[in-house]
């Protein structure tokens, strides 16, 4: 019998978000982060999306957000794929990728690039040694990257 204190976490689990580079690519600007995973499980990413927006003044002297734009995960991306599938090993690091397409551009005119963040989701899991690759979740994790971490 597995019971599930077996797998608990009995350490602080975290990952660790940061930018790695942005490159102009044939599709358009391809932006990499490095994940950092921290524990003692395998982090698998569930969902990640980068998100632009905007914050104008209303006649009120409000800020009012404007407009917002959500770039998905790059589901054609083997990286990104590994991620969700395998996931990041203990004390291990991986990358993720986001293509924006050519054609949209992300100037100020419309978008705060200073508020640019990227959200992400996953859970630290555990593999169960009577089943190979099957992994259970232990926790859930959730985090925001945010440009002004650069600063």
């Amino acid at each position: 019998m597995i019971d599930k204190k077996d797998y608990e976490a009995r350490n602080v689990n975290e990952v660790i978000v940061e930018f790695e580079s942005r490159k102009t690519v044939q599709e358009g600007t391809k932006i990499r982060f490095k994940i950092y995973n921290n524990s003692k499980f395998t982090y698998l990413l569930t969902k990640a999306r980068m998100k632009f927006e905007n914050n104008i003044k209303n006649e009120y002297g409000e800020y009012v957000n404007s407009s917002k734009l959500y770039l998905a995960l790059d589901s054609a991306n083997k990286l990104n794929s590994n991620l969700m599938l395998d996931g990041i090993e203990p004390n291990g690091d991986g990358y993720i990728e986001f293509i924006v397409p050519k054609g949209l551009e992300l100037n100020k005119k419309y978008f705060a690039l200073d508020s640019t963040k990227m959200e992400y989701e996953g859970n630290f899991a555990e593999e169960i040694p009577i089943f190979n690759f099957f992994k259970i979740p232990v926790e859930q994790n959730k985090g925001v990257w945010s440009i002004k971490a650069l600063s």
